[in-house]
């Protein structure tokens, strides 16, 4: 899961529902290019939809927060 900065800033707007023109707006990129850095989270992460990937991120989430109690 090694995103960089630039994916995970992607990420973040993408799991917040986000579409590629408010994603790219807010990068200062073009669609195409959001839509390319999402293909490649979505490989990164071994996942198809957004939602699998939400479900992901928050699996995560939930083992880092056992892991630390």
């Amino acid at each position: 899961m090694d995103l960089t900065s630039r994916e995970k800033e992607i990420t973040f707007y993408w799991v917040l529902d986000y579409d590629y023109k408010q994603i790219a707006k807010q990068t200062h990129l073009s669609e195409n290019t959001v839509r390319t850095y999402i293909n490649r989270i979505h490989t990164k992460m071994g996942v198809h939809s957004k939602t699998s990937l939400l479900l992901l991120l928050l699996g995560i989430k939930r083992n880092i927060e056992i892991t630390i109690k």
